[in-house]
């Protein structure tokens, strides 16, 4: 697939797969590279075919939504990331649309896998439910493989890309949008009544920050938090009883992505503020 995803115009890429829709990771495509391969001289096999009926009926799966599922959705450029907004018109935050879908379709025993920026409103509810909630670094490649791994239902990244088992592990915001309309019509209940179990510490979502070194930065920050239980599972978390960081490179771009979650909004605001003061 050639996709800048959700990269500025002037970017472009290549998502590469292995059979059955198996993620391929930036390092091993590096491995590729490097090695001396024989060219071969056998030809590839060039096949059209029109998928759009089977995958509409995979993805509905004989839904029907009604007046009482009316949801305001979009997706963004490349179609694999869902995006909804609540009757005020603000954007929820892709893990607490990845708590109600994740909430509808696990049952006690099963297990979903969700990235490390998610907050933490999300094992915490999980676990009460008898749920296996594991964090993960971020990315498709990350989430597809502890998925596998983990043999788990369902995967959801802070950005608004949600996994599925059902379709050998990728992004499906199609049926990620029909799960979460089934599940406030079977209810009967307002999406905004579904919120607040996902919603329950201050999250500040994704900050973009240039940082000009990023091993001084995080020195920095690992020393000015050095009481703190610190792991480097995906750039640098640092984690208080009432809040936390992550701040890491980013894998598209030129920039830094910090996340800060706190109990507290004040607490919030203070950590934020107090963090770029040392990565600036």
């Amino acid at each position: 697939m050639i996709t800048a995803s959700h990269n500025p115009t002037s970017y472009n890429g290549i998502k590469p797969v292995k059979d059955r829709a198996e993620a391929i990771s930036g390092i091993e495509i590096e491995s590729a590279l490097s090695k001396k391969a024989p060219i071969k001289k056998k030809k590839g096999i060039y096949e059209k075919f029109d998928i759009e009926r089977n995958y509409n009926e995979a993805m509905y799966d004989g839904f029907k939504p009604s007046k009482n599922s009316k949801i305001n959705a979009s997706f963004d450029y490349d179609g694999d990331r869902l995006m909804i907004k609540d009757k005020k018109g603000n954007q929820l935050r892709g893990d607490i649309v990845g708590g109600i879908i994740g909430d509808f379709i696990a049952k006690k025993g099963d297990t979903i896998i969700y990235d490390l920026r998610c907050s933490h409103s999300i094992p915490w509810y999980f676990k009460n439910k008898g749920v296996i909630a594991i964090p993960c670094r971020v990315g498709h490649y990350n989430i597809k493989k502890a998925m596998k791994e983990r043999q788990a239902i369902f995967g959801m990244e802070l950005t608004g890309h949600f996994y599925f088992k059902k379709f050998r592990y990728i992004d499906a915001p199609i049926y990620a949008l029909k799960t979460l309309c089934e599940r406030v019509d079977k209810n009967k209940e307002k999406l905004s009544d579904l919120i607040g179990q996902f919603n329950k510490f201050f999250h500040s979502d994704i900050i973009n920050l240039g940082v000009k070194d990023f091993n001084k930065t995080m020195e920095a920050l690992k020393e000015n938090y050095r009481n703190g239980a610190q792991n480097n599972l995906d750039g640098l978390s640092i984690e208080y009883s009432n809040w936390w960081l992550n701040i890491r490179p980013s894998k598209t771009e030129n920039i830094f992505r910090l996340v800060v979650e706190a109990s507290t909004e004040e607490m919030l605001n203070e950590k934020v503020e107090e963090i770029k003061k040392i990565v600036t």
